[in-house]
């Protein structure tokens, strides 16, 4: 488990970080591949919430923090689809970065989506600085000293 512990936490920092890649690339290829981490961590996430209540994830509060943190992007990726259809309705074909298209689209998108990626790297290394001190913690004490 203590394996899994640090995938997650380490692909969770990753997923922030290549978010931001994309966001100031602005390229369709490196957007892809942004949403492939992010889907996949995503994915993991409902796992990691049971696993962290059911207490095989320690620190609880980190990694239940961290699996809240996609479904608020969730619910925060149907409000901002929901106004892009609204806007442009659901036929519409994206040709290039689709962070340009939604921000030529609706002019809020992009500090609502600045402010999502530093909170996003804010929690990413709130967990890694928690999650160190947890396991500085968890230790046993040496003996010899």
């Amino acid at each position: 488990m203590n394996t899994f512990r640090l995938v997650y936490l380490y692909a969770f920092l990753f997923d922030a970080v290549m978010s931001v890649v994309a966001t100031v690339a602005h390229e369709l290829n490196v957007e892809i591949y942004s949403q492939c981490i992010s889907l996949t961590v995503a994915g993991m996430s409902l796992g990691v919430l049971i696993l962290s209540k059911i207490g095989y994830l320690r620190p609880e509060r980190v990694f239940f923090t961290m699996s809240l943190f996609y479904f608020f992007m969730l619910l925060q990726s149907m409000i901002v689809g929901a106004a892009l259809v609204e806007k442009v309705g659901a036929d519409v074909e994206v040709e290039g970065s689709i962070l340009t298209f939604m921000a030529e689209q609706l002019p809020w998108f992009t500090l609502v989506h600045w402010i999502t990626l530093l909170i996003w790297l804010s929690v990413a290394i709130w967990a890694l600085l928690e999650f160190n001190r947890y396991v500085g913690l968890e230790k046993p004490a040496d003996p010899a000293e």
